[in-house]
């Protein structure tokens, strides 16, 4: 059955083990799960599992490239792999991508931009997540990278990465996108959905405006926790007053009362 290919892909492949389960479309974009021993036959290395798709075009690396997707890890087991990928700017090179969204043994998330060249890598991290990430919530990802110059990346409409320096391999002269799976093996199931995906690159890409902060759900829920809590102090707050004034009024009453009696 035909696959949808995203907005801006030439075509689409796909990658993996070849499971049911490996690749399905969803509402609005596409489901991986990957499970323990999901070797894909087009990788040498065993040790490996890929559940992938990607573009068919290559783009030069003269070219802006822009992607935008939203990315959700669904709910499951913490990470122990080594090293996962879940969105890569392959270089084309039978070598560690030069931008990608990765993992390294936990749930905590990191962008790298490495450089030097593919026989000499400069491994440098754009950006590290500061706690693990949130199972369930949908991040919404813009990358606009301009190889050899800057990368400014996006999450949730907040600027994460606002880098300018050396960026891909000098040996380097294409570039593509991959998206999904990619790991060294592990025996969790690790499963991810990617919706709106979509893809601009050329020599100009007319500007465009930041994208707005979604809110954060964990600042979401303290603020609304927060909130909750001074009504419930103002209420008990308020009843304290009452409570005094009607002893207070009965204490002047009974007064009144014994002067007169």
């Amino acid at each position: 059955m035909p696959v949808t290919v995203p907005a801006g892909f030439a075509g689409i492949k796909v990658d993996n083990a070849g499971k049911p389960y490996s690749f399905s479309e969803i509402p609005g974009g596409y489901r991986f799960e990957t499970r323990q021993g999901d070797h894909f036959s087009g990788d040498a290395l065993a040790s490996t599992e890929r559940n992938e798709i990607c573009d068919t075009a290559r783009y030069p690396i003269s070219e802006l490239v822009r992607v935008r997707f939203k990315l959700l890890i669904e709910p499951g087991a913490p990470i122990t792999s080594k090293w996962v990928v879940l969105g890569q700017l392959h270089s084309g090179l039978s070598v560690t991508p030069p931008v990608e969204i990765k993992f390294n043994g936990s749930d905590i998330m990191a962008i790298s931009g490495k450089s030097g060249s593919s026989s000499k890598i400069i491994h440098r991290d754009l950006w590290r997540d500061t706690g693990p990430v949130q199972r369930g919530h949908e991040y919404d990802f813009r990358f606009e990278i301009e190889w050899g110059v800057n990368a400014r990346i996006w999450r949730d409409g907040v600027l994460i990465t606002d880098y300018s320096g050396p960026l891909g391999y000098t040996d380097q002269f294409q570039t593509y996108w991959r998206q999904g799976i990619y790991r060294s093996v592990a025996a969790e199931t690790l499963a991810i959905q990617v919706k709106d995906l979509s893809i601009e690159h050329g020599a100009y890409l007319p500007a465009l405006p930041a994208p707005s902060p979604k809110p954060d759900p964990v600042a979401t829920a303290k603020g609304q926790k927060f909130v909750a809590d001074m009504k419930g102090a103002g209420i008990r707050f308020s009843n304290s007053i009452a409570a005094a004034n009607n002893q207070l009024r009965a204490d002047i009453e009974a007064a009144f009362s014994d002067l007169n009696s």
